[in-house]
């Protein structure tokens, strides 16, 4: 099987899941460096994917980083993992699509990353 039908796959079988993640996500909206919630369903959902997770970093709180390393030489793919919400409106940017949508190709990028090579990092990018 190619490197791109696994990605696809692994996607099929867990876009539900991160859908979920991004209406939870939508329906509590937390404005800068305040998305504790937000934060935790991204960072905890990774973990379970396998990445090794820090939060509390680069000054923020509520930012993490998220990582997973082949093991084999290859390139760093970076990936913005965005859920901050606007003050009084919510979520009219999308972030909460972004962060999950992030974490997905993330996560799916992972299911070949052992065979290619490399390491993929997640940035919770809260208030970006």
């Amino acid at each position: 099987m190619e490197y791109k039908e696994k990605i696809s796959r692994f996607i099929d079988e867990h876009i539900d899941e991160y859908k979920e993640i991004a209406l939870k996500i939508h329906s509590n909206p937390e404005v800068s460096n305040y998305e504790f919630e937000s934060c935790k369903l991204l960072s905890e959902r990774l973990k379970k994917e396998g990445f090794d997770v820090k939060v509390d970093i680069g000054g923020h709180r509520t930012g993490f980083l998220s990582t997973y390393k082949s093991g084999k030489p290859g390139p760093v793919i970076a990936f913005l993992a965005e859920y901050d919400a606007l003050p009084g409106i919510g979520h009219a940017c999308g972030h909460n699509l972004f962060g999950a949508n992030s974490s997905l190709a993330a996560a799916g990028l992972k299911s070949v990353i052992d065979e290619v090579g490399g390491e993929i990092r997640v940035y919770g990018t809260p208030g970006e």
